[in-house]
């Protein structure tokens, strides 16, 4: 039986959804937001002072993400198998950061720290993803 006013799509749409919301926009706006603060209240030359900071920032942007979007998928969408969703949107912040570490490789010490923080966040969102999205479809 189906929800009143929740759509029944796939479970790739969900996942991308998710992704996006969670992993991509939230932080995105959050670090663009962090950014623009500190570039114009501490100066450019002050800025990579910042960089570690701004990480621990992404990370936790990111798990209010997975909260915001967990709530708007919930109660917009059927969810059937919370479990390949949250698999399949991991996938994609995967591949999708690795795809865009590949394309700015360079052997500076700033290169690793963010790879290693990208890990920590693929990490950082699987387990969140597992904490706060769960299945609402009734049988």
């Amino acid at each position: 039986m189906k929800e009143k006013n929740k759509k029944e799509v796939k479970d790739w749409y969900i996942s991308a959804t998710h992704y996006l919301t969670s992993g991509f926009i939230i932080p995105f706006f959050v670090g663009l937001l962090a950014f623009v603060i500190i570039f114009y209240t501490a100066g450019e030359e002050n800025f990579p002072k910042f960089v570690l900071p701004l990480s621990f920032l992404w990370l936790v942007s990111l798990w209010f993400g997975v909260i915001y979007s967990s709530k708007y998928l919930e109660k917009t969408y059927i969810i059937k198998n919370s479990d390949k969703i949250i698999n399949l949107s991991t996938l994609y912040f995967l591949i999708i950061g690795i795809l865009y570490r590949m394309y700015n490789f360079s052997l500076e010490v700033d290169y690793f720290i963010d790879f290693l923080f990208f890990f920590v966040a693929v990490l950082v969102f699987y387990f969140a993803s597992k904490k706060y999205l769960k299945n609402n479809a009734t049988n």
